[in-house]
């Protein structure tokens, strides 16, 4: 028995001081009782053991803390990265659709006014060459926000023939210059007002259209929109898109929906691209509950479908402000000079009188000291940017004459959530840049109403 008390001076350690020593005396005072040394040294046994196992239990506990503050300092890191993603994103479109927006612009109104047929066959090659850049960038910058989920985009009223016939016109003049035919046909059983998200159609319509025109060499294009089931405030939609090009191997295919991806990866191949059109379509169509998928056969074409489902709107159209009958004065807010020369250019037979602000603060002062019809607002403004001028404005802490004057901004920043972050400001409206003209026209046209005598110098 007295082997056994050089057993646990190891463990007794790790008792207080006195422990040990009373822990001794115990068990001599049991040495001539065997069966009582085992049962009254059982529970000290246990105790030992068990006061062993708890500073085991401190020593992982203070393991795991710092295991915790080192995780919880990571995914500190790393939202502090994404956020400097967000503003790098954000920053970065802003500083190319600006230059694009003067140069599509301009060119554009440079087009309309040039006689000479050999110059206009050379703004035309600028226009093409400068879409393909903003069709580009947007996809580059659309792709990196669903990449990381950033993808929000809150359902609203939109007119699926409206898109359709704008998207058409887009690519029938390229289509002829190819010498290719494109059909467009959009059932009558569709409905002429829809829920969804028009920028996502449009995307993913520009895309493969855009894939069809490309590896097309001669025959035709044809974009079919048909219902496929209506139900409970929503319908369903089945987009077709064939064409007669030079089709997609079975090689090819098993890796066409992988981003960043070619048909033909080598350094002599004939088409372009960045191999990202149809994974960002892909999930552009999922994000909305539909399917993307295509059959084809090389030298026969490609046939793409995707489904989508939009809403059923509950009433009719969201009927226009009443505004009063005005002079059509616009109170122009842009602090870049040229994108102030473009849209004073685009606006000259308009009708309309404008006068120029360079940011929100000098907007505020005109607005306080002359009456105004409509405001254009950009966002990204030195002193005073456009979401705080427009708060200011509607809040009524900047006192101007009409603090319910509609405000539509003009802006390079074209995410969806870009646009909610106007709504939320107070602003009536949206218009990216690059701005087409005919869709500033189509803006003034609803918020608006020019008197008799601008309505004279329009003409």
């Amino acid at each position: 028995m007295l082997g056994l008390c050089f057993v646990l001076p190891s463990t007794l350690g790790l008792l207080p001081n006195t422990a040990p020593t009373v822990a001794m005396a115990f068990l001599w005072a049991q040495r001539d009782n065997p069966l009582l040394w085992v049962i009254d040294a059982a529970p000290l046994v246990l105790g030992l053991f068990g006061y062993a196992l708890g500073k085991s239990q401190n020593r992982l506990s203070a393991r795991n803390q710092g295991l915790h503050k080192q995780l919880h300092a990571k995914v500190a890191a790393l939202k502090a990265a994404n956020r400097n993603k967000d503003d790098f994103l954000h920053n970065l479109s802003h500083e190319l659709r600006t230059p694009m927006n003067a140069i599509l612009g301009m060119s554009e109104l440079l087009l309309q006014s040039e006689k000479d047929r050999q110059n206009q066959e050379m703004i035309k090659i600028v226009l093409e060459a400068g879409n393909n850049l903003l069709f580009l960038i947007n996809n580059i910058l659309e792709f990196a926000q669903i990449s990381q989920g950033e993808e929000t985009e809150d359902p609203q009223l939109f007119r699926l023939q409206e898109d359709i016939n704008a998207i058409a016109e887009e690519f029938q003049e390229k289509c002829r210059s190819k010498g290719l035919q494109l059909h467009v046909s959009l059932s009558p059983a569709i409905p002429a007002l829809l829920m969804g998200a028009p920028q996502r159609v449009r995307q993913v319509l520009q895309n493969l259209l855009g894939n069809a025109y490309k590896f097309t060499y001669a025959g035709e294009i044809h974009l079919f929109v048909q219902r496929l089931d209506v139900g409970a405030g929503r319908i369903k939609l089945l987009f077709s898109i064939w064409d007669t090009g030079i089709g997609i191997s079975a090689q090819q295919q098993v890796h066409l929906m992988q981003s960043f991806h070619q048909g033909d990866g080598s350094s002599t191949r004939a088409f372009g691209g960045l191999g990202l059109g149809l994974a960002l379509s892909k999930r552009i169509v999922e994000r909305q509950g539909g399917e993307l998928w295509f059959v084809s056969s090389p030298g026969e074409g490609s046939v793409f479908y995707f489904t989508l489902v939009c809403q059923l709107p509950e009433a009719g159209p969201v009927p226009l402000p009443q505004l009063p009958e005005r002079q059509g004065r616009i109170l122009l807010v842009d602090d870049n000079e040229l994108n102030r020369k473009l849209v004073r250019q685009m606006l000259a037979q308009s009708g309309a009188r404008i006068k120029d602000a360079v940011d929100g603060q000098e907007a505020i002062a005109c607005l306080q000291a002359e009456d105004f019809d409509l405001v254009l607002m950009d966002l990204n403004m030195p002193v005073l940017d456009g979401f705080s001028a427009t708060r200011m404005i509607r809040s009524g802490l900047a006192q101007v004459r009409w603090p319910e004057i509609p405000i539509i901004a003009l802006t390079a920043q074209a995410a969806p959530e870009d646009q909610e972050n106007c709504r939320l400001a107070g602003m009536n409206d949206f218009l990216a840049k690059p701005l087409k003209k005919q869709s500033l026209l189509a803006h003034l046209q609803a918020y608006l109403p020019l008197s008799a005598a601008a309505e004279k110098g329009k003409g």
